[in-house]
Order: C-alpha cells, then structure tokens, then sequence
C-alpha cells in the first residue's frame, strides 16, 4: 500500500503559488467531491455512490491527489492501478483555463509518486469536447494515442461454423498453449493501425494479464488460428454477464494473412459463439483511424459512434 504521506509541490506557475499533495483520509469527500463535479462541496450523493462503488470493487484512494491555490481546492486527480502493470486515471472538471498549469503540474507530480514495479503505464479516456481537460494532460507528461469509437451489434441468431482455408486450425486458450497466443498477438502488431502508439511499450505478460481484466475472462471465448506452428489470427473475447454482453477484447491478424477474410471469418464465429453463451450484444472499441478494422465493423451491422480520446504516459 502506498504511503499516504503527503508529497509537497510547490509552484509560482499558474498566476500564483500553489501546493499539491496526495490527499489524506479526513480530506477524500472534499476531493472526491471535486473531482466528481468540480465543485468540493454540495455533491454528498455523489461521494457515497463513488465511495460505495470503490469498497464494492475495491478500488484504492491511495493515489488521489489534489493541487491548492491560497487554500482553495483547484484539481483533484485519481490514479487507479489496474491489470497489466498499468493505471487508467481521472482528472476533475476544468472550466477555466487558469486551471490548466495547475492540473498539469499536479498530473506530473502525482504520476513521479506511483510505484514504477506496480504501473508502467498511466492512460486516461476523455470526452473529446474536453479540451482544456485535454491541455492539462498534455501539460501533465501525456500523449495522445488515438480517437477510440464505440460500436456495438446484435449477436449472431443462429450457429454460424467457422470456415477456415486449408491448413488453419482454431485453437483455444489453455496456459500450455500461452506462447501461441503470445505469438499471435506480437505477430498481430505489425504495421497495425490499431493505437500504434502502444506498441513497445507493454511486454507481453502485461499485454495478455490486461486483456483478461478487461470483463469476465472465460478461456472458451480466446481463439488463435495457427498454421502449424505459425500463428495467423487471434480474437479474444470477454463476458460481461450483467449486461448481458460480451467484449471484442482484441482481433488481430498476422500481415501474412490479412486481406483474406479471416478477420471476417473469425468476427462471424465470434457472433455466434456469443450467441451459444446467451449474449444478446457484442461490444468493442476501435481507433478511428484504424480504417481496415472500421471499414469490416460497419460492414458487419456495427453501430454507435460515442467517442473517447485516449492518452497515455509511459513511466518505464
């Protein structure tokens, strides 16, 4: 656990000076309240739903940090570590612009705290409209990744076989079978358009350890296509029992094989396997930019389009 003693930064930056601290037990409503609604005070529903939902999931306060002006709380920031080695954060509302040296010496401050052996990476998803947010971030250490879309379909309403060409064979997940996977996904990442920015800076432990905390992991719903000993293809979905849904973690194909229809072929299988677990939605989210993956989700029924921008801070 992270020591909750206070780190003090002090700055002339921002039109005055200010101090940033992590923030104290006896102060979390106050900050939570901030970074919730960026008001400290008036939002006590609020706080107890976000206070009821952190001790149901247990999720830590230890990296929640806030940034003071002549007393005056300006920006609260959370850091949540996840799977993987890495931690998605959240900024408080900023309104005005004066704010944002602040927010991003505070970003900066907090993200030098966190523990380099439990997060290598820091990432963060905005509201595209949110743009001084955005400026905090950027003045905070960040990078933007990419424009993330969010689609989403009906399930397949009927068995649908997996049709593979001559040679492939669908495997499984099975812990014998990791380096396989392990395989697919490396070979997957070249020359991808999907976020090109993360690639070097996960290993793979971390990369597979991520996408299995990414919804309900269920060793049936992760697929590799393997000829022989040479991966071609991998799919990996998530349940999400609650919502009645499962996740388009990850599909990714091998630069040998795309343009073959195999990540149609897979996608199609995937509907129905998602079917056969009594999933009525199939869910992902795709770089905008990543216009081969767009072009296939649309073409397939996808629908939606909320957006978030996504950025990252690599520490290691």
């Amino acid at each position: 656990m992270a020591t909750l003693q206070s780190t003090i930064d002090r700055s002339g930056e921002g039109g005055g000076p200010f101090e940033i601290r992590r923030v104290a037990p006896e102060d979390h409503a106050r900050a939570l309240a901030q970074l919730l609604t960026g008001q400290p005070a008036g939002a006590e529903q609020a706080v107890r739903d976000f206070l009821g939902f952190a001790v149901e999931n247990k999720l830590s306060l230890d990296e929640l940090w806030a940034a003071y002006k002549g007393g005056r709380l300006e920006a609260t920031w959370l850091a949540v570590p996840c799977a993987g080695r890495s931690a998605m954060c959240f900024l408080s509302p900023i309104v005005h612009r004066s704010t944002v040296p602040i927010a991003g010496r505070l970003i900066r401050t907090a993200c030098a705290a966190l523990d380099r052996q439990r997060v290598r990476l820091v990432q963060a998803l905005l509201d595209p409209h949110h743009t001084l947010q955005a400026e905090a971030f950027r003045a905070g250490g960040f990078q933007q990744l990419g424009c993330l879309v969010y689609l989403s379909r009906q399930t397949a309403t009927e068995e649908r076989p997996l049709v593979l060409g001559p040679g492939l064979k669908l495997v499984t997940w099975g812990e014998a079978g990791r380096p396989t996977f392990e395989r697919a996904i490396l070979a997957s990442y070249e020359d991808t358009q999907d976020c090109p920015g993360l690639l070097g800076l996960r290993d793979i432990d971390d990369i597979i350890c991520g996408h299995m905390a990414a919804a309900r992991f269920e060793p049936g719903l992760w697929f590799a296509v393997v000829d022989g000993d040479e991966p071609a293809a991998v799919m990996l979905l998530n349940s999400i029992p609650q919502r009645r849904a499962v996740e388009l973690t990850y599909l990714g194909v091998g630069r040998r094989w795309r343009r073959r229809g195999l990540a149609r072929a897979l996608l199609q299988y995937g509907l129905s396997v998602a079917w056969r677990h009594r999933a009525q939605r199939m869910l992902l989210a795709v770089d905008q930019n990543n216009v081969p993956a767009m072009r296939l989700y649309r073409s397939m029924g996808f629908a939606g389009g909320s957006r978030k921008l996504a950025m990252i801070c690599p520490l290691a």
